[in-house]
C-alpha cells in the first residue's frame, strides 16, 4: 500500500466521544484519507511521526466573521493554528454578495466599526463573484450561507418599509443564484 502521506503512532481523537482515543496511523492520498489503522508496512512520500500527539478531523467553525482576515491576510491562519479547517462564512446574514458597487461601499462603511478600515477591492455582484475571491486566498475550506442582509440590501436598498411582492420575487432569485454558487 502507497500513500502520499502517512501521520505515524498519533493518538487519534475521532469527535464521538465514544472513545478516548486511540494510537493509530492515517494514510492520506490526494488529500483525502485512506485508511486509519496499523500503516507499518505501507510506503508514503511523506511520514509524519505522531507519537506524543494528537490527531483529530479538523474543525468546522459556524459562526465566522472571518472574510477580513481570509482577504487581507491577517490572521488569516489563526483559525488554521487552532484546528479550524472548514469555515461557514455569512452569519447572521451578513455578507457582501449581489450588491451593486455603490452599496458595496455602503456596507462597508456601514460596517466599518467591525472590520476597520479596509484597502482590498470591492463589487463583486454576482455569488459566484463574491466565492472566487477566496479561492487561493484562505488556507481553510470555506463555505457561505445565504447572506439576507445583502440580498435586502441589493434587492431594497436602505429602505425600512415593507418588501413589495416584486421585490420578494426578486430577493427569492437572488437568494437561489446564492444557493446554486
Amino acid at each position: 500500500m502507497t500513500f502520499d502521506l502517512i501521520i505515524k503512532n498519533g493518538t487519534l481523537i475521532d469527535g464521538t466521544g465514544k472513545t478516548p482515543g486511540f494510537v493509530a496511523d492515517v494514510g492520506i492520498n490526494n488529500d483525502r484519507i485512506d485508511a486509519i489503522g496499523d500503516l507499518s508496512q505501507a510506503q508514503a512520500t511523506t511520514t509524519i511521526d505522531a507519537t506524543d500527539h494528537v490527531v483529530s478531523p479538523g474543525f468546522i467553525d459556524v459562526h465566522v466573521h472571518s472574510e477580513i482576515a481570509l482577504l487581507t491576510g491577517i490572521h488569516r491562519y489563526a483559525e488554521i493554528q487552532q484546528g479550524i479547517t472548514t469555515q461557514l462564512l455569512a452569519p447572521d446574514g451578513f455578507g457582501w454578495t449581489g450588491l451593486s458597487p455603490q452599496h458595496t461601499q455602503e456596507l462597508w462603511t456601514y460596517t466599518r466599526f467591525s472590520v476597520g478600515k479596509i484597502d482590498i477591492p470591492l463589487g463583486w455582484q454576482t455569488p459566484e463573484d463574491y466565492l472566487s475571491i477566496f479561492e487561493g486566498n484562505s488556507p481553510a475550506n470555506v463555505f457561505s450561507q445565504v447572506p439576507h442582509c445583502a440580498v435586502r440590501l441589493a434587492v431594497c436598498g436602505w429602505k425600512t418599509d415593507p418588501a413589495t411582492d416584486e421585490e420578494i420575487n426578486r430577493r427569492a432569485d437572488l437568494t437561489r443564484q446564492c444557493m446554486e454558487a
